[in-house]
């Protein structure tokens, strides 16, 4: 078995695990704050709206993970984001439509995020990215950056 079939195995498991805590219809930021909280421990970060997300990032480490909204936090939420701090101190943000981060949020423009394959886990209709966001998040604490590049 290869690199990229075993992780993207893992993270099915992930989701199907964070499914049965969360369903996989719309969350809310204290549902995935409070499992994300219980699951990552201190590596845990939280979760924010992508402006909120901007002011606190030159606080985060390498090995922070957590979860953003794609609007800011003036409006009520869209489409939930995986982030992780690298060891290089960069971003991985992660969308389940496997949009490009800085058309998404363009006020990113200035980050240096590093982005995982661009393939879709998510189906158009469906209202899970809170479920995949922590799996990807499992998926960057347990086997780093290198892995999760390949969701």
């Amino acid at each position: 078995m290869n690199k990229d079939k075993f992780i993207n195995q893992i993270y099915k498991l992930a989701f199907n695990y964070f499914a049965e805590f969360l369903g996989t219809d719309t969350t809310s930021t204290d549902q995935l704050d409070d499992l994300g909280k219980i699951v990552f421990g201190g590596d845990w970060k939280g979760v924010f709206p992508s402006d909120i997300f901007k002011q606190l990032l030159p606080s985060f480490k390498s090995g922070d993970i957590g979860i953003l909204n794609n609007d800011p936090s003036y409006l009520t939420g869209e489409h939930w984001l995986f982030f992780g701090i690298t060891h290089n101190n960069k971003v991985m943000i992660h969308d389940t439509f496997g949009r490009n981060i800085y058309k998404l949020i363009p006020s990113f423009k200035n980050i240096p995020i590093i982005e995982p394959d661009k393939d879709k886990e998510q189906k158009k209709n469906s209202n899970s990215c809170g479920v995949h966001a922590l799996s990807m998040a499992f998926i960057f604490n347990q086997w780093g950056a290198s892995y999760a590049k390949l969701i």
